[in-house]
């Protein structure tokens, strides 16, 4: 019985996404060429695998200082330094089965004494052990997780906390170490005034650092014990934060990246300050992919002019990453064609 329901959802899925892609071609759009900036990032982020196969956390702690110091921004919008951070959620994902993951765990301890304890391989390794807990917990709902998978996770969550502390003393230069004490805020048992802090602080190491932003919006969340209010206030006082540099784009950033999650006009965010915030995004990322999130947002708030503007040739290619769902940007763009 199972097996036919599945079967059945995969035709469904294979539907909506050939209905997006011939949707696509009528329009005479490419369909999904691939990012520039994102294949920037990847080949940033390949030659940081590169160099901790090669030299281990060292040698990507030198990477991570070169890169630190110039704070070189990729063309995407994030910082440079910020992407080599990805290479220990890459080793480590919550896929991974448990032991594999404690071996890696017990070989960058190893690595972490020998690399002097200091705040990147602390920050490193705490992230990694907090991966590991991870893949006892699973990414499911809390009450589908077992009592021992809630002990393990704990555990690792505790051990990540602690080695960090270790290292607190030499952290002022050291973004990663913030932003990672500020990932882990909803799972160490720190409390709503904790969190606030820890972001406060990783803002004022480097207040546009993006990915900062990206963690303390899931934090506000109501299903995080936050509000929607509360999460609004977040997005406007960020744009204030950041408004010299990056307009009013922070803004469209946040929501975006909750899209996926929460449906986003039943959130009280302002279309009117979010259409802005797209403005100043493609002004400064000139990106098809950004030119897709946008007509995804504006479709979910029901803004039928935007929606033209944006198909009367400032999009020219679909990706598919930048919808909610393939029905969804099928239906879009055939509405398009009428």
């Amino acid at each position: 019985m199972l097996s036919r329901v599945f079967k059945s959802a995969a035709r469904v899925f294979k539907s909506s996404d050939q209905r997006a892609r011939e949707a696509a071609e009528m329009l005479g759009l490419r369909v999904d060429p691939g990012s520039p900036f994102t294949q920037m990032d990847q080949a940033f982020f390949d030659e940081g695998m590169a160099r901790l196969q090669c030299g281990g956390i060292r040698a990507l702690e030198e990477l991570y200082v070169r890169k630190y110091i110039t704070k070189r921004r990729h063309i995407s919008g994030r910082r440079a330094y910020a992407i080599l951070e990805g290479v220990a959620g890459n080793l480590v994902s919550s896929e991974l089965p448990s032991a594999t993951a404690e071996r890696l765990a017990e070989d960058f301890r190893e690595q972490w004494r020998e690399a002097g304890r200091g705040p990147f391989a602390s920050a490193m390794l705490a992230q990694i052990l907090f991966n590991t807990g991870y893949t006892y917990r699973g990414t499911g709902w809390a009450n589908s997780v077992s009592k021992d998978a809630w002990r393990m996770f704990g555990s690792y969550c505790e051990q990540a906390h602690d080695v960090l502390l270790e290292s607190s003393s030499g952290a002022s230069q050291c973004p990663y170490w913030h932003r990672v004490l500020v990932s882990i805020g909803l799972s160490d048992g720190a409390d709503p005034d904790e969190l606030a802090r820890r972001f406060q602080r990783a803002q004022a190491y480097d207040p546009l650092d993006l990915d900062i932003y990206w963690t303390r919006s899931y934090q506000l969340l109501p299903r995080w014990h936050g509000s929607h209010e509360e999460h609004e206030k977040f997005a406007l006082q960020s744009v204030a934060d950041t408004k010299q540099e990056l307009g009013m784009s922070i803004y469209a950033r946040i929501y975006a990246n909750i899209s996926d999650d929460e449906d986003v006009p039943e959130t009280g965010a302002d279309w009117a300050l979010m259409k802005r915030g797209f403005e100043d995004w493609v002004a400064r990322v000139d990106s098809q992919r950004v030119y897709n999130v946008y007509a995804n947002l504006a479709h979910q708030f029901g803004d039928q002019e935007a929606l033209k503007s944006l198909f009367s040739g400032r999009i020219t290619e679909y990706h598919s990453d930048g919808w909610h769902s393939a029905e969804q940007a099928a239906s879009v763009m055939e509405e398009q064609r009428k």
